[in-house]
């Protein structure tokens, strides 16, 4: 195990998304579970299902893989109008060559925004809640709860199976090193 002070890797994220307490990796998913208090990690299933966001108290949704192509979820601002949830849309394709490093502020803004209100609850969705929001919401408890990359990477895996690319681990280890400079 690395000492807190080591740098972060990929490799080592990748044995922790992939380690598992009784050898079985949990195959099953749910539309969305909460990750982090009031942070809901899910998939395109639940962020169409305005019926199940307002039982669920969902404030706001940020769609981690905005757009009409493939591997994208189709969604805007005018979809959820009638139910007065605010959007915020990040268009990042969930390949390993993608920038999603340059949304994290956005991104962290509009949880923040989220968690502000009141009752704010916010869903952070992608196609299958597994690459793209997962690493959002790993961004979101390193920027604004003060974890590591490898803490945040273990805190999202205790409530969701996820299974973010290299190339968005390698990202998270990025700002790992950016925020223990400052």
């Amino acid at each position: 195990m690395a000492a807190d002070s080591d740098p972060c890797t990929v490799e080592e994220l990748d044995r922790i998304l992939w380690s598992s307490e009784d050898g079985l990796l949990r195959a099953l998913r749910n539309d969305c579970d909460e990750v982090f208090p009031n942070v809901y990690v899910g998939d395109a299933s639940i962020a169409r299902n305005k019926d199940k966001l307002g039982k669920l108290g969902i404030t706001h949704v940020l769609n981690c893989g905005q757009g009409s192509a493939a591997f994208h979820v189709n969604t805007d601002e005018s979809y959820y109008e009638d139910v007065k949830i605010k959007f915020c849309g990040l268009k990042v394709a969930d390949i390993e060559g993608a920038n999603l490093k340059e949304h994290f502020g956005t991104a962290v803004r509009f949880i923040d925004e989220a968690l502000d209100e009141g009752n704010g609850k916010i869903l952070v969705h992608c196609v299958a809640g597994y690459s793209r929001s997962a690493t959002v919401a790993m961004a979101y408890l390193m920027m604004r709860r003060g974890m590591r990359a490898r803490d945040a990477v273990r805190a999202v895996k205790e409530k969701r199976h996820v299974g973010p690319n290299d190339g968005f681990l390698l990202q998270l280890c990025q700002l790992d090193e950016e925020l223990r400079q400052k």
